[in-house]
């Protein structure tokens, strides 16, 4: 069993979506402010922010506890991208009886619309999870080792 390091998994957790959503978002506004109108970019932003919402329930739920597993038990060069995407995969009767309670008229097709929409998005939010986590680990670890150094810790990892 490895250890997660919470200052390193939190903020991948909530950074990770962000890192398409925010730039996304800033394209939409420059193609509103340059009154653009429709175009292949704008679509996929518009797509980028949205999948950002309507996903957030889902990976901060059964996203995370999938992620939070492979740490534990596989350390930080689990498949995060593959963990996504069966988290997103498994979420299917709970989105859709969310959807059932709400409007059941076509529960069954947004449903399959908002999974299919995961299947892109998951899998590039789980990468960049992991390579974010992997990243902030790294850091700590050199950030804790220099303060050993300056400290003249013998017995420094």
């Amino acid at each position: 069993m490895h250890d997660v390091r919470w200052g390193a998994f939190i903020p991948a957790l909530i950074l990770a979506p962000l890192v398409l959503a925010v730039p996304a978002f800033g394209v939409l506004a420059l193609g509103t402010w340059l009154n653009a109108g429709i175009n292949p970019l704008g679509i996929v932003a518009m797509a980028t922010v949205v999948a950002a919402g309507a996903g957030a329930p889902t990976y901060l739920t059964l996203g995370a506890a999938a992620f939070w597993h492979a740490l534990r038990r596989t350390g930080p060069q689990a498949p995060f991208w593959l963990m996504a995407l069966a988290a997103n995969l498994i979420s299917t009767p709970f989105v859709l009886a969310f959807l059932l309670v709400l409007d059941p008229r076509d529960a069954l097709g947004t449903t399959v619309f908002l999974i299919g929409f995961g299947c892109i998005f998951a899998p590039l939010w789980g990468g960049i999870f992991g390579w974010i986590y992997r990243t902030f680990t790294r850091m700590g670890e050199r950030l804790k080792s220099r303060a050993a150094s300056l400290r003249g810790d013998a017995n420094a990892e």
